[in-house]
């Protein structure tokens, strides 16, 4: 079987499968809002909250979106070593989140925030400020959260129309695959809120998680994993190669500093991303965040460290340099696919997540 047919079994079942996620949690958010009026609160944070599981397949969903499994992957591939940046990053908005989190948890529970936006204008009403004040920090925060979101939301479909019209040779375009794709993203946020959403990425979470561990077996049995890369980067004949350099040369100082100082301001800055801080407000008990990120500061170290070797592996398995807008990450599933059925089957699944 062609990889190309095995690509649309597996996107089909796994859309259908999403959608069904989906449609689950709306149809429990529109009883649960009909039953206790706050149909506000279950929209937005899912009620009294999502419980452990749910919580943490929605976080890590939400922080390892499509730039973990595109971006990262073609950064290791032309930046080498320099990718690593991603997990202290990652590690630090928890240790970040473990500062803030507590208190905004414990205030949305006994204030029913659902967003930043509510904390500003609660925390700044008279006679902390001036009448106008929370008003406007409230709008403009609004209005300043809605950058981030913006930029994050714009990398998923890049990343998801590049990959998928990669995968399937261009039978399936970039636009479909994202107008799909923003479809159910929509559909799902209008009628079931946080709840649907979380359903979803539970969904997505598990088999990214997954993928992740059964991809690092196949690129080692497939493409001689980093043994056969290694032996790539000595051979002489690759020495004076770009890509090969750059894994074989200590980092210039600039590169160094650049390094640290994302390590810092994403450590900061990702802290008020609203779709993270959002969920902060919907986990059921401050036990439920406690033990999602513990258990988040894991998961960089498997889902993150995984698309860098994928990137450092695809150094010596794509020979030529690419063509234009190809994702190293799909032309690295496309040559496994190209292996047999199973093997298209297993690049086509973490192709979904």
């Amino acid at each position: 079987m062609e990889s190309s047919t095995v690509a649309y079994i597996v996107l089909g079942i796994y859309l259908l499968a999403v959608c069904i996620a989906g449609l689950a949690g709306a149809i429990l958010t529109i009883r649960r809002g009909t039953a206790t009026g706050k149909k506000v609160q279950e929209h937005y944070v899912a009620g009294t909250g999502l419980a452990s599981v749910v919580w943490f397949f929605t976080m890590s969903a939400s922080l390892f979106s499509g730039y973990t499994i595109s971006g990262i992957v073609a950064e290791a591939y032309a930046q080498g070593w320099v990718a690593t940046r991603w997990i202290p990053g990652g590690v630090g908005v928890y240790m970040a989140f473990l500062l803030m989190a507590p208190r905004l948890h414990a205030l949305g529970k006994s204030r029913g925030y659902v967003t930043i936006s509510e904390y500003l204008y609660d925390r700044y009403l008279p006679p902390s400020g001036a009448p106008w004040v929370p008003h406007a920090l409230r709008i403009v925060s609004f209005l300043a959260l809605q950058l981030p979101v913006f930029t994050y939301l714009i990398t998923q479909f890049q990343a998801v129309g590049t990959e998928v019209r990669t995968f399937t040779q261009g039978g399936i375009s970039s636009t479909a695959a994202v107008l799909v794709a923003a479809g159910v993203l929509l559909v799902c946020d209008l009628l079931g809120g946080m709840r649907a959403v979380a359903y979803t990425d539970t969904l997505q979470g598990a088999v990214l998680f997954l993928g992740s561990v059964i991809f690092l077996i196949i690129q080692k049995t497939e493409l001689g994993g980093l043994p056969a890369a290694a032996a790539f980067y000595r051979d002489p004949a690759n020495a004076s190669l770009p890509n090969v350099a750059l894994m074989q040369n200590i980092p210039p100082s600039s590169t160094i500093v650049a390094y640290f100082d994302f390590v810092f301001k994403t450590s900061i800055a990702a802290t008020m991303f609203p779709h993270l801080s959002q969920r902060l407000f919907a986990a059921r008990d401050a036990s439920v965040m406690r033990r999602g990120m513990a258990a988040m500061n894991f998961t960089f170290f498997v889902i993150q460290l995984s698309s860098m070797i994928t990137g450092w592996v695809a150094i010596a398995a794509l020979t030529g340099p690419l063509p234009k807008s190809t994702s190293v990450f799909s032309a690295v599933l496309l040559k496994i696919a190209f292996g047999g059925t199973g093997q298209a089957f297993l690049a086509a699944l973490l192709l979904a997540s």
